[in-house]
């Protein structure tokens, strides 16, 4: 089971990326869509223990953070990027202490994946559109039933997954409580059994006592 700040790290990302899909879809931002997606697929992946959901998502949080540092997206992407990059934050430390090596090697791949992504929608980004137009950015918002869909979807999701959460932490809340009332009732049981044998030792030395005398 993982560890619940990194699930709460997870379902964050997936919040935070999904409302950037809605607002990539409405204004045509396709690459953005693609980026929003691709993150959200990582931290699925991840909930379901695949390290490589993990790298996904981080790999995509460079994408954010680079497009904005090199002005071809809003900054405040920056934020977008700094929750998608919290689990791998929260897993850096098993990884490296399982292989440092490919820990080290995995995260060179996710930044080097996430910029390169980057600068290379940069440099290409107006031959696409100059060869199909229909990609162009909207200046305001578009397919406002296609995004409505989304939105629901999203929110159907995100509320089972959130219920799901709770159901989780319950579970194991009264798991823990049940071990605490054991280990109670064990101690009392082992102080009982205590007593009753200073007890039967006392009588014994007192039956010794009177036959002595």
């Amino acid at each position: 089971m993982l560890p619940r700040d990194l699930k709460t790290s997870l379902f964050a990302a997936q919040i935070v990326a999904f409302g950037t899909l809605l607002r990539s879809v409405a204004l045509d931002r396709w690459f953005t869509v693609v980026a929003a997606s691709l993150m959200i697929v990582g931290a699925i992946a991840a909930q379901r223990n695949r390290t490589w959901g993990v790298m996904l998502s981080f790999a995509m949080a460079v994408t954010f953070a680079v497009t904005a540092f090199i002005g071809i997206a809003p900054i405040w992407f920056l934020a977008v990027a700094a929750v998608g990059a919290m689990p791998f934050v929260l897993t850096r430390d098993a990884l490296v202490r399982f292989d440092r090596g490919a820990a080290k090697l995995l995260a060179a791949g996710a930044i080097g994946i996430g910029a390169t992504a980057a600068v290379a929608w940069k440099g290409i980004a107006w031959s696409v559109f100059t060869t199909f137009p229909m990609l162009l950015p909207s200046r305001y918002p578009q397919h406002g039933l296609a995004v409505l869909a989304l939105f629901v979807v999203g929110l159907v999701a995100g509320v089972a997954q959130r219920r799901r959460l709770l159901r989780e932490q319950v579970r194991v809340g009264g798991a823990t409580e049940r071990v605490r009332i054991d280990a109670v009732n064990s101690s009392y049981a082992a102080a009982e059994l205590e007593a009753e044998a200073d007890r039967e030792a006392a009588d014994a030395m007192h039956v010794k006592r009177a036959r002595s005398s």
